[in-house]
């Protein structure tokens, strides 16, 4: 799963994906997986509202998810989410890779 989750080449391809994960055991709530579906987010340009989506499914985000979703917004152009996050991230103690 892990290459095909790399190599997706379209949103719908990147649901399918999902739903395969969600099907085995939730593993879209693990940190891995989660950053690696942020990851083709941003590749794919996938809407702000599914990369939410994906990050709000990890109960306990660690640095490479939330280094994820930092990423995804800068190559949004969401500056003011990217810096939402730093401030909810902040009071958690989850701070970006810098």
């Amino acid at each position: 799963l892990a290459a095909i989750a790399s190599k997706a080449l379209t949103l719908t391809q990147l649901n399918q994906i999902h739903a395969q994960l969600i099907v085995f055991n939730s593993l879209h709530r693990q940190n891995y997986w989660a950053s690696r579906l942020i990851s083709s987010c941003t590749r794919l340009r996938a809407p702000p509202v599914y990369a939410r989506l994906v990050f709000g499914s990890v109960t306990f985000p660690n640095v490479f998810v939330v280094d994820s979703m930092f990423r995804y917004f800068s190559q949004m152009d969401l500056g003011n989410d990217a810096l939402r996050l730093y401030e909810q991230r902040s009071h958690f103690g989850i701070m970006p890779d810098a």
